[in-house]
């Protein structure tokens, strides 16, 4: 009895294993299916390859400028209905659910298909990626001979990122912007002029080794031409101080603080300063023989310069020694000084 027992137990074992099996197999089946149905809603001929950006937004990546054909379709929920297609909101001659249309050049275009009183079905934007083509088309190399700058005020895991657009490219877009550490998204917000974004990463602890970077990537456009720019970093990397507030506390001679932006406490995130005088009327990037540059850990300094002057400093991560923060000065002239941050 112990023995038919255990032989119905494998049985039904056995039957389980068959059932998890045809269900499993079923669902690879239908993944397929689903996977077939999506490569199906864009297809093109040739190497040339589309890639899907984020939903109703694809990218065809080209490395020359020919000409394309591409398969749009408006959706499987409408087979069988009558539709019209436009394209950059001019009605083309193409109807049906599935169409062909042709792609020259950098000339994408905003596919929407209609029902024939015109009610908006669904719609592709459809970008086209030069890859092989220098960047720069869209955006403009700034002054490190980055596309991309990012900046972090402090280690509390908060950092700006910022770029500059082509002054002749006046119908540009932000895509699409992902910054990533070992998996984990990093929630960032646009800024409302598109140039820019500020990102916090939450898990982000300033007490510990920063051992795996940040990993940033922008897609921007003008008119249909998509460009990409990835940015890979640490927050040590990019740590740029605020200005210091400077205070006269007696004649020629100053003191300075962190800014309050800065981590605490200062003596595990110190800061060094770089003190400059300058003549009256220079900006504290004036070089001349007669200005000094002064390194110091101090957060005083007695000027000895008797003319009208501009006192400068600013900070700089003192273990780190990477970024250093912009100048704050004081104008000081003989009767009368003004302070300025």
């Amino acid at each position: 009895m112990r023995n038919d027992g255990n032989e119905t137990q494998m049985s039904s074992t056995a039957h389980e294993r068959e059932k998890e099996r045809v269900t499993t197999t079923q669902v690879l089946k239908m993944n397929k299916i689903v996977y077939v149905i999506l490569q199906a809603v864009l297809q093109l001929a040739g190497s040339t390859s589309l890639r899907f950006i984020k939903p109703n937004v694809v990218a065809l990546e080209v490395s020359d400028l020919s000409s394309f054909d591409v398969l749009l379709q408006c959706g499987e929920q409408y087979k069988g209905e009558q539709i019209y297609w436009e394209r950059n909101g001019e009605s083309i001659s193409e109807t049906g659910n599935h169409i062909t249309v042709a792609i020259d050049g950098l000339h994408g275009g905003n596919f929407t298909c209609h029902r024939p009183n015109r009610d908006l079905l669904n719609y592709t934007l459809l970008l086209v990626h030069p890859v092989e083509f220098p960047k720069g088309g869209v955006l403009i190399r700034s002054i490190d001979k980055e596309f991309i700058s990012c900046t972090a005020r402090s280690y509390n895991g908060q950092f700006h990122c910022s770029w500059k657009w082509h002054q002749e490219r006046i119908q540009r877009a932000v895509v699409y912007f992902k910054a990533i550490r070992n998996s984990s998204i990093i929630n960032c917000t646009l800024d409302s002029d598109i140039s820019g974004l500020t990102c916090i990463d939450k898990d982000y602890c300033p007490y510990s080794e920063e051992s795996r970077s940040i990993n940033f990537t922008l897609l921007v456009r003008n008119l249909y031409r998509l460009e990409e720019h990835q940015r890979t970093f640490l927050i040590r990397d990019i740590v740029k101080p605020d200005k210091v507030s400077i205070t006269k506390i007696q004649d020629d001679v100053f003191e300075w603080h962190p800014p309050e932006t800065w981590s605490v406490p200062c003596s595990f995130f110190p800061l060094s300063y770089e003190v400059k005088v300058v003549p009256n009327n220079h900006s504290c990037d004036y070089t001349g023989s007669r200005v000094k540059e002064n390194k110091t850990n101090e957060s005083h300094y007695k000027v000895k310069f008797k003319k009208a002057y501009t006192f400068c400093v600013r900070a700089q991560d003192l273990l780190t020694k990477k970024v250093w923060g912009d100048w704050g000065h004081h104008h000081q002239r003989k009767h009368r000084h003004i302070s300025e941050k």
